[in-house]
């Protein structure tokens, strides 16, 4: 049953924001600031969706009078099946269950849910929130600033190598979220994050939408690997901007995985801002049935001698239809600098559709720099032979499909999550 302090209306409005805030203790500061990014939600544009497949929904056709922007808090606790030393589930924007690791507080590494984090260490916070990824970066960054709740703050201090994954569980149920990820790594810092991002069946009537920013900072020689997995319902529409900001000798790895939703947008973006910095995303993305994801990554090289390297997997079955854009900018800064992007789809039914558009802006002939794309159907002859040893053909596909994002799966660095990723495929095909 729902608090009786808590609005359960649909739409995006003043009265949503102040309820949350109201809900969250937050002090007239905070509320100004939530009630600014309102205004700017209501005068900025929506991100381009770059799809080129006419397609009766996109990011136009999201009804935001639908959204329920908050539920009533869940339970006192989420049952989950998780190992992990680190843990913590968000159900609805409501924080039900932390666990962290003992070496957590003994290295003075701090980690803890977004709004814990602002209570506990608001000065922390304040130092980084909102300086990779500003407030009015388009409509999306601003309505999750102004109905913000949910998501994970990570800081670790300088020279500390934390061993163990700090993993963040997101249920999507009764209501639609807009959790903040805000993980900053000191000098020579190094840091592990898991994000699973799921949703729930309902009945519940309205519009759910998940719209998360993600900001990371790596200072100079830090290491940040940090993983997102979703899992929505294609009834669920999502809307994720990653940025990270890089610097000398450090390096962000980023493993994006898309595997449902009705509409997606997913960004990132990388600034290799310091001398030797590195950056790489490797991922993949299935869309089926009436799914639609526009998918896009821009590394931008802004120093010398800096690295990067993308490999995006993807497949569509059913009618599902997908873009990925990608793009490697390499500034007049960025003299020594040597980038890889590579794009490589699988096509399952004749309905499905893919499209696939590497780019690459170079301001400095002293680079190396590479790119590419392919999007075909599944091998003919390698589907015989499995066939021809007796393998079923649904089965043979189903090996095909598995052997080709075994890439990505593979390193992700949770048991648990490798094997739910494979069976999500698997009930795709």
């Amino acid at each position: 049953m729902a608090s009786p302090d808590l609005v359960l209306e649909s739409g995006v409005g003043r009265a949503a924001v102040e309820a949350l805030s109201a809900r969250l203790g937050e002090d007239e500061q905070e509320r100004a600031a939530r009630l600014a990014a309102l205004a700017a939600y209501e005068r900025l544009p929506l991100p381009a969706w770059r799809l080129s497949r006419t397609r009766s929904s996109n990011l136009t056709t999201v009804d935001f009078s639908r959204i329920v922007p908050f539920a009533a808090a869940a339970g006192a606790g989420e049952a989950t099946d998780s190992d992990a030393p680190t843990l913590i589930v968000n159900h609805d924007g409501e924080t039900v269950s932390v666990r962290l690791a003992p070496e957590i507080a003994a290295t003075g590494a701090y980690v803890a849910p977004f709004e814990t984090a602002l209570r506990e260490r608001p000065e922390l916070v304040a130092a980084h929130l909102g300086q990779v990824v500003p407030t009015e970066s388009n409509r999306l960054t601003a309505l999750n600033a102004a109905l913000r709740r949910g998501g994970l703050f990570v800081y670790v201090p300088r020279g500390v190598e934390l061993r163990e994954p700090i993993e963040l569980r997101t249920i999507v149920d009764q209501a639609s979220l807009f959790p903040r990820l805000l993980i900053v790594a000191e000098e020579h810092a190094s840091v592990q994050v898991i994000e699973q991002i799921e949703s729930r069946p309902t009945a519940q009537a309205g519009t759910r939408v998940i719209c998360s920013v993600t900001e990371i900072v790596a200072q100079s020689g830090a290491r940040v690997n940090y993983a997102s997995l979703q899992q929505l319902g294609d009834d669920v529409t999502e809307y994720a901007l990653r940025r990270s900001h890089v610097g000398r000798d450090a390096t962000v790895e980023y493993a994006p995985v898309t595997l449902g939703g009705d509409v997606v947008k997913g960004v990132y973006e990388a600034d290799l801002v310091g001398e030797g910095a590195t950056g790489g995303a490797h991922g993949f993305f299935f869309p089926n049935a009436h799914e639609a994801f526009d998918l896009s990554s821009r590394i931008t090289h802004g120093a010398p001698h800096t690295t990067s390297d993308v490999l995006v997997l993807g497949a569509a079955n059913d009618g599902g239809q997908a873009a990925f854009d990608g793009m490697i900018a390499i500034l007049e800064s960025g003299a020594g600098s040597l980038s890889n992007l590579r794009s490589l789809s699988l096509l399952l039914a004749p309905k499905a559709h893919i499209d696939s558009v590497p780019g690459m802006e170079i301001a400095n002939n002293d680079v190396k720099a590479y790119h590419g794309a392919t999007i075909s159907e599944i091998d003919p002859e390698t589907l015989f032979f499995c066939q021809s040893r007796g393998v079923d053909p649904g089965e043979a596909r189903r090996m095909i499909v598995a052997g080709f994002f075994s890439v990505i799966v593979d390193a992700v660095t949770s048991e648990r999550a490798r094997t739910r990723l494979q069976q999500r495929v698997e009930a795709k095909l």
